[in-house]
């Protein structure tokens, strides 16, 4: 997997004022650990940050944290967390964890579904459980996605978990018997039901009016 270089400075613990006086310089606040790296405030510049997570790798990206400071240093990292403001979706703070390129991890990995069921032509309705799964793999072997062909689904039929391909050195974690995708028949909408009442309050009432309309005729007969 491609590896991305990003520049990050460090910083001192900072006020409020301190972060908002960054933040108008387009930069956020950030911080690095991990096992074997040191627990590290940083600043980092927010484009940069950004354009870092605009790949097909997304939040699984590696990168390559460049910290000038006292002395630099370079740290081989991925995303931990990342804070946004909920109103103005724009990024608050980040979180990077040092890694090892020799030790496995477990990373959130996107499920890819290729084609259009057979079942749709027949009204079949897809219904996806599950959109990601997780895998136990080496950093450089993360998968952009997994794949799965949906094209020869049937009305009724469903895919697991199992159906997935595995890049091989690379384990899912998630039950196989786990459905991923299930092609569901279509809803068919019962005519509504006809309220027997009113139907014999109607009948009632056409006769009420037929007998007045009778008795008004023959009292017109009498005079």
């Amino acid at each position: 997997m491609e590896r991305l270089e990003l520049t990050a400075e460090t910083r001192e613990v900072s006020s409020k004022g301190q972060i908002k006086e960054m933040r108008k310089r387009d930069y956020i606040p950030a911080v690095v650990y991990g096992k074997k790296v040191d627990n590290t405030l940083l600043s980092v510049n927010r484009k940069e940050l950004i354009q870092a997570l605009n790949t097909s790798a997304g939040a699984n990206v590696l990168i390559e944290l460049k910290i000038q400071g006292d002395k630099k240093r370079k740290e081989t990292v991925m995303v931990k967390e990342l804070q946004r403001d909920p109103v103005k979706d724009i990024y608050l703070h980040v979180d990077f964890i040092g890694i090892s390129l020799e030790d496995k991890i477990q990373v959130k990995v996107p499920i890819s579904f290729n084609g259009e069921p057979a079942a749709v032509k027949e009204g079949g309705v897809p219904s996806v459980q599950l959109r990601e799964v997780i895998v136990e793999t080496l950093p450089t072997n993360i998968p952009e996605y997994l794949d799965v062909d949906i094209s020869q689904l049937n009305m009724g039929e469903s895919l697991n978990v199992s159906d997935l391909k595995i890049p091989e050195g690379a384990q899912v974690l998630e039950d196989p018997d786990e459905t991923i995708i299930s092609i569901l028949a279509p809803t068919i909408e019962e005519e509504p039901a006809v309220d027997e009442e009113e139907d014999i309050l109607e009948e009632g009432a056409e006769e009420a009016e037929e007998a007045e309309e009778a008795a008004e005729e023959e009292e017109e007969k009498e005079e």
